[in-house]
């Protein structure tokens, strides 16, 4: 993505000047001189404040570009007041508005950090020309972390760490009772990348899976 980028915004910008120097007073002689400026950076416009670490580790993958974070009721305010190239949707619904008033401040690109792109009016950003990326669970990283995450609240459920902590702070022992996960039946909405990450795990504990998906099911599923 980082080359895709790279392509699309170029840092530099050629300008030539022309300046004239006296040689006689019949006889003017030019000279062109070409010198090279750097542009102002390309902004990217994160959505939102949730998610802090995204503008973090951009700032520092890609120094080149001014990555900023708004409010996600100052949207199209900050749009019209940056004019980003790149427009990060995080937890925010990127409806016609939003992407109308980007296509006329010269945004080039919706990408998410991330995989959902759910918020975004894909069929409005198509019809304005601005392509729309996201980043691949499979290839992220991020597959094996909501994996994690969602097994971690799978066991605070059923072991209620709460209740337990309270019930220490009383002195008291062998209260709240838990419930296994052996045995027990799981249902996966949806056969992604996370949720072929979560299901090795929830076999380990001895559950029975259970899983639907919108497309066609894979020979290795």
């Amino acid at each position: 993505f980082m080359q895709v980028w790279h392509r699309i915004f170029p840092s530099l910008q050629v300008h030539r000047s022309v300046s004239h120097f006296p040689v006689c007073s019949s006889l003017r002689h030019s000279r062109r001189s070409y010198s090279f400026h750097p542009s102002p950076k390309p902004k990217i416009l994160f959505c939102g404040n949730e998610f802090p670490h995204t503008v973090e580790f951009t700032r520092m993958l890609l120094p080149e570009y001014e990555s900023i974070a708004v409010d996600r009721t100052e949207i199209c305010t900050a749009i019209s007041s940056h004019g980003p190239r790149v427009l990060v949707p995080l937890m925010c619904r990127i409806d016609r508005t939003v992407i109308e008033c980007g296509a006329k401040n010269g945004l080039k690109l919706i990408h998410q950090f991330g995989t959902g792109l759910e918020g975004v009016d894909r069929s409005a950003a198509e019809s304005f020309g601005i392509p729309v990326m996201n980043i691949p669970a499979c290839v992220s990283g991020n597959a094996s972390s909501c994996a994690e995450h969602v097994f971690w609240m799978i066991l605070t459920l059923q072991r209620r760490p709460p209740a337990i902590e309270a019930a220490l702070w009383a002195r008291q022992l062998g209260t709240p009772m838990g419930t296994p996960l052996e045995g027990r039946s799981v249902l996966l909405v949806g056969f992604g990348a996370i949720g072929r990450a979560l299901a090795p795990r929830l076999r380990a504990f001895g559950t029975r899976i259970l899983a639907f998906r919108r497309g066609e099911w894979e020979a290795s599923d």
